[in-house]
């Protein structure tokens, strides 16, 4: 007679955030901010709205244990924590207002603290965009991103995005095989293209491409993929400092399998205009390559592009091209996590002309069913 497993027990270690410590003030200046608030426990803002939310979650494959802070140190058992890996501010001025996009990316990570290892990660993000009619000040982009930890003002808030994708994920000792996003290259026709002060440094938008593929393939394909750490991991480690001041320096495993992603270039086309609007295509095109490092076998290498369509009104004077480029190629990274196990032939025609690709796509499905 089968009987159930045991659940899995899963130490909350807490809020922690990616890189050294000496550098999180100015990777992070809004949300180390308000790490340091305190409410009337003792505990940090932060860590008390993920443990409300954390308390809440019922799931008969895994016992999480929250009550204190720091028996993650006990036994061998899974180490849980919340590791905010990037935050990001830009304010453009286009004709008389001012656009304003806030972005927060974390990593439900996974590690055995007896071996200082990850074991699994989830990339967890959300984006808000405002427009204002005066320059934002620093406390205004401070209150944001206080919304966007502690409640629903603006409809979306990160620690909620954690809890939420905490109900589901696969929770486990070992993954078996790993997957990562290992690089990120930019040709000469898309960094053309890029804002001159993003120009000057490259990693942000990397960055971003690898934390956006990798949360679509989460998301969509349910799984877990290690780290992209760049300008942060130092060899095959990752610092983690948490709000209680516990530093750590975790050993990242060298993965079985590597995606690199080459955004190859980013076009505009106009195909309408009427007397209101203008209809423009702003197409991304790019270039997976998926392996398995250790044999120098190639699973997938295909050219790919998207098109979105974005119709602009005739009395807007000034068009914010680079978002409408990111968001082709975001929008493509969805499609592509939501098709990859399955692809249809339609899609395939539109997105690429590789013969093959049908024959990589199964190959690659074949990849993922291993990293789960």
């Amino acid at each position: 007679m089968l009987t159930a497993s045991p659940p899995v027990s899963v130490y909350y270690a807490g809020f922690s955030f990616v890189g050294n410590h000496a550098d999180n003030a100015k990777a992070y200046p809004h949300s180390v901010a308000l790490a340091k608030e305190n409410g009337a426990n003792g505990l940090p803002l932060i860590e008390q709205a993920l443990l409300a939310r954390m308390s809440k979650i019922e799931r008969p494959d895994v016992n999480f244990i929250v009550n204190h802070l720091g028996d993650y140190r006990s036994g061998d058992a899974i180490t849980l924590a919340f590791a905010i890996d990037w935050e990001n501010v830009a304010v453009e001025k286009i004709a008389d207002v001012y656009k304003v996009v806030v972005d927060l990316h974390g990593q439900i990570l996974l590690f055995d603290y007896s071996e200082m290892k990850v074991i699994g990660s989830y990339p967890v993000a959300i984006q808000l965009r405002d427009v204002q009619n005066d320059e934002p000040s620093e406390e205004y982009i401070r209150s944001i991103i206080r919304a966007l930890y502690l409640d629903d003002q603006y409809g979306i808030n990160i620690v909620d995005e954690f809890s939420n994708r905490l109900k589901s994920v696969a929770i486990k000792p070992s993954f078996g095989q790993y997957l990562m996003v290992r690089n990120v290259v930019l040709e000469e026709k898309a960094v053309k293209h890029m804002p001159s002060t993003e120009r000057l440094d490259q990693s942000i938008f990397k960055t971003t491409v690898a934390q956006s593929f990798g949360k679509y393939l989460s998301l969509n394909q349910g799984v877990s993929l290690l780290p992209y750490t760049v300008g942060e991991a130092i060899g095959s480690k990752m610092a983690l400092r948490f709000s209680n001041g516990d530093v750590f320096n975790l050993l990242i495993p060298e993965p079985d399998f590597t995606v690199d992603l080459i955004i190859r270039g980013f076009k505009k086309v106009k195909i309408g205009e009427t007397h209101a609007k203008t209809a423009w295509v702003y197409g991304s095109y790019l270039r997976i390559h998926i392996e398995q490092p250790d044999f120098g076998k190639v699973y997938m290498d295909i050219p790919f592009k998207n098109a979105a369509i974005k119709k602009i009104p005739v009395s807007q004077v000034s068009v914010d091209d680079w978002t409408a480029y990111q968001e082709s190629l975001y929008s493509f990274f969805n499609q592509f996590s939501s098709q990859v196990s399955s692809p249809s032939k339609k899609w395939i025609a539109e997105v690429t002309k590789a013969k093959d690709a049908s024959k990589q796509f199964s190959a690659v499905n074949k990849i993922l069913e291993k990293t789960r």
